[in-house]
């Protein structure tokens, strides 16, 4: 088994889908504890995206990125699970009654040519502050070096997760540890 371990250097917002009423327009996902994950399908492909711009017009790399994430008409061999808080700082928040320090209100508004804000334009969301998360992720099959050193240079080009990913937002490092003995 791999780990993948995120590191956010600045807020990050992955959303849930939902809002919260008239107070907050976005709603970052959380699980049962009102902790952040960052969700596997969604650590998946931003691999994938890396992976396409790593594969040259070679066959034998687009070979590597279908093989380990799929295709229209067959699935890949990658599986990434969420990405959570390590259990011992999970543990610590649950205990403490602590989560709601790790989220802060974020607010944007659209400015018109005259500098001043359009009406009905503001927004308001929840970001999450940074930390690390840390994500079990499994090749179904054999787990060979290529493999798991293709992946990690994947993880390499990946900077920036989550909503406003081009404009400051979700800075991170993803690393990837582990794998063929």
């Amino acid at each position: 088994m791999l780990m993948v371990q995120v590191t956010f250097f600045s807020d990050w917002h992955c959303g849930s889908g939902t809002t919260g009423g008239a107070d907050l327009d976005l709603l970052v996902i959380k699980d049962m504890n009102g902790l952040p994950i960052l969700p596997g399908k969604t650590l998946k492909g931003l691999l994938r995206e890396a992976a396409q711009l790593l594969q040259t017009s070679s066959d034998s790399g687009q070979h590597m990125v279908d093989s380990l994430f799929g295709t229209p008409e067959t699935a890949g061999a990658l599986h990434v699970e969420n990405a959570v808080l390590s259990r011992q700082e999970a543990e610590q928040i649950v205990r403490e009654g602590t989560a709601s320090f790790l989220y802060r209100r974020v607010s944007a508004t659209a400015i018109g040519e005259n500098g001043l804000a359009k009406d009905k334009t503001l927004r308001s969301f929840e970001v999450t502050v940074p930390m690390s998360l840390f994500a079990p992720m499994t090749l179904a099959g054999e787990m060979d070096a290529e493999k798991v050193a293709f992946l990690q240079r994947c993880a390499a080009l990946v900077h920036s997760a989550g909503l406003g990913r081009n404009r400051g937002f979700g800075a991170c490092r993803i690393a990837i540890s582990g794998g063929a003995a």
